[in-house]
């Protein structure tokens, strides 16, 4: 949509020709043209994000750094939807989405990708995953100063050619997939923090149980 459009929009839908009543009109215009280009944006970011784009070609095309681009547009732990099974049609509850945006920021407190030792550090966040947790004694400070003392950084290849830090198995969106899986299994629409807790709790080899 061009300036002449927007013109032609403000004018259909003010309420009279009175320069003010045009600038107050125009204003609101504005806003949502820019909000729509903002939604349009972000749209096609997660569709390069779903493709395997890395972080740093999409800032290039943005003008802005990888980090800014992450910041501004990764917003939660990415999970795709692609999924090609049931479970794509499982949507993950409010409460677990909290979970995972509080995951994804202790992985970038680690610049890390996020594995599932952030998941269960944003699984302490709120819901009932949260509530077991606490009643089993797990907290953050034991949660982070098992990190600390048994998982050492390193780098690995992603399949679209970028380098990632990993700390711990960086297997946080692999985990969230399963517990969507369990969640369609059971016949239930939303995946829920307890979901992702059970598939934790069920996989010896997760960096959210470390030993002792």
């Amino acid at each position: 949509m061009d300036v002449q459009d927007l013109i032609a929009a403000v004018q259909d839908r003010a309420t009279s020709d009175d320069p003010l009543a045009l600038l107050e009109t125009a204003l609101v215009v504005a806003a949502e043209a820019s909000s729509a280009a903002d939604d349009l944006t972000e749209h096609f970011v997660g569709a390069a994000r779903a493709a395997n784009v890395s972080w740093t070609l999409i800032g290039e095309r943005l003008g802005v750094s990888k980090q800014a681009a992450r910041q501004k547009f990764a917003h939660r732990l990415e999970v795709s939807d692609l999924i090609g099974d049931a479970a794509q049609h499982v949507i993950m509850a409010p409460r677990l989405s909290a979970c995972l945006q509080a995951a994804q920021a202790a992985a970038d407190a680690d610049d890390s990708v996020p594995g599932t030792q952030h998941l269960l550090l944003g699984l302490l966040h709120v819901g009932v995953a949260a509530n077991i947790l606490d009643r089993l004694g797990v907290s953050r400070e034991k949660v982070r100063e098992a990190n600390a003392r048994l998982f050492e950084p390193a780098m690995i290849v992603g399949v679209d050619g970028e380098e990632r830090r990993v700390v711990g198995d960086g297997d946080a969106e692999r985990a969230v997939i399963q517990a969507r899986r369990l969640a369609a299994r059971r016949g239930q629409s939303q995946c829920r923090s307890e979901h992702v807790l059970f598939c934790l709790a069920t996989d010896p080899g997760s960096s959210a149980l470390p030993s002792p």
